[in-house]
């Protein structure tokens, strides 16, 4: 392979990072645009509970 193809072959990865980047962020201002958001300490809350569910499963 060549130089020429390896710095093809990462411009391309890039350019897929980036429209899978651009995907998310879409998708996450469709879901604020919706009302389907969760704030910070809700969110960290209920995986705290999620986690602790879990380790009362493994015991």
């Amino acid at each position: 392979m060549t130089e020429e193809d390896r710095a093809g072959d990462r411009e391309a990865q890039l350019r897929a990072e980036l429209e899978r980047a651009r995907a998310l962020i879409e998708q996450g201002a469709d879901q604020l645009d919706r009302g389907q958001v969760v704030d910070g300490e809700t969110f960290f809350r209920e995986w705290d509970e999620e986690l602790d569910r879990l380790a009362d499963d493994e015991d």
